[in-house]
C-alpha cells in the first residue's frame, strides 16, 4: 500500500524538463531550509593530498607529462534498469581513440570501475597502442584526481561525467535517450554529442527500465552517433 512512500512527499517543487537537476535540488533545499541561494555553486568533489600525489606519480610513472595532451574516456555507465543502452558502442570508442591517436601529441586514458574491466580491455585490445592507457586506481577519489589531469574527457551519461565536471574539465557528453537539459555537465565547458532525434529525450528518471519505441532501429540515438561527429567536437575543444 505504501510501497513508494508518496505520503512523505509533502514538500515539493515544480519540475521542469528543461531545468537542470542541480537547480531542482537546490530549490528543494531552499524550501526545506527557508533560505535562498544568491548564486548556484559548481560541483565539489574534494581531493586529499594523497589523491593528488597518486595522480602526480601516476602521470610521471606512465610518462604522461607535458607536452602530451591527455584525453580521458569513460565507455561505461550503470547497467541497472536496462541502462546499458545509454552506452556508445565499444567499437565506436576504439574507432574514436584510433583517430585521436593519429595526433602524436595525444594520449588516451580509459577510465572505469572494476565492473567495467572487461569493457576497457576490449577497447584497449582493439586500439592496440602504447599511447592508449587502461587506467587502474584504488578508489573513486584517485580516479577523480587523475581525471583532473586530463585536457578533455569524453564520456557516456555517467557518474564519471559529473566527477569530470567537478574537476572543471572540458567534456564531451555522449547523450542518447536521456535529457541533456536535466543532466548535462554542471558549470564547466562542455559539448553534447547527440543526433537530436525527434523521439529524444525518451527517458525521464523513473522506476521503469529504459526502453526504445523505435521500429526502424532500437536505440538509434547512440547506435548511429558517428565517430566523426564526436571527433569533430573533440577538435573544437582541444
Amino acid at each position: 500500500k505504501h510501497k513508494n512512500f508518496n505520503f512523505l512527499n509533502n514538500v515539493r517543487v515544480k519540475e521542469d524538463i528543461h531545468t537542470h537537476n542541480v537547480v531542482h535540488n537546490l530549490k528543494l533545499v531552499e524550501r526545506l531550509t527557508d533560505s535562498k541561494f544568491e548564486e548556484i555553486p559548481a560541483l565539489n568533489f574534494p581531493l586529499t593530498d594523497e589523491d593528488q600525489l597518486f595522480a602526480d606519480n601516476y602521470i610521471s610513472k606512465m610518462n604522461l607529462n607535458k607536452p602530451a595532451r591527455l584525453i580521458g574516456l569513460h565507455a561505461g555507465c550503470s547497467t541497472l534498469k536496462n541502462h546499458i543502452h545509454r552506452r556508445w558502442s565499444p567499437e565506436s570508442f576504439s574507432g574514436l581513440s584510433k583517430k585521436l591517436l593519429q595526433d602524436k601529441n595525444n594520449k588516451v586514458l580509459i577510465f572505469g570501475g572494476p565492473e567495467e574491466a572487461e569493457l576497457k580491455e576490449k577497447i584497449s585490445n582493439s586500439v592496440n597502442s602504447d599511447n592508449f592507457i587502461d587506467v587502474q586506481t584504488g578508489s573513486l577519489s584517485q580516479t577523480a584526481a587523475l581525471i583532473k589531469k586530463t585536457d578533455l574527457f569524453i564520456t557516456n551519461d555517467s557518474g564519471l561525467m559529473h566527477i569530470a565536471a567537478a574537476m572543471q574539465r572540458k567534456i564531451i557528453s555522449l547523450i542518447g535517450p536521456t535529457n541533456s537539459d536535466f543532466i548535462s555537465p554542471w558549470k564547466t565547458e562542455f559539448k553534447i554529442a547527440s543526433l537530436n532525434l525527434e523521439c529524444a529525450p525518451c527517458f525521464f528518471y523513473s522506476p521503469k527500465p529504459l526502453s526504445c519505441s523505435r521500429t526502424d532501429k532500437q536505440f538509434k540515438c547512440l547506435k548511429e552517433l558517428s565517430v566523426e561527429q564526436v571527433y569533430q567536437l573533440a577538435e573544437e575543444l582541444i
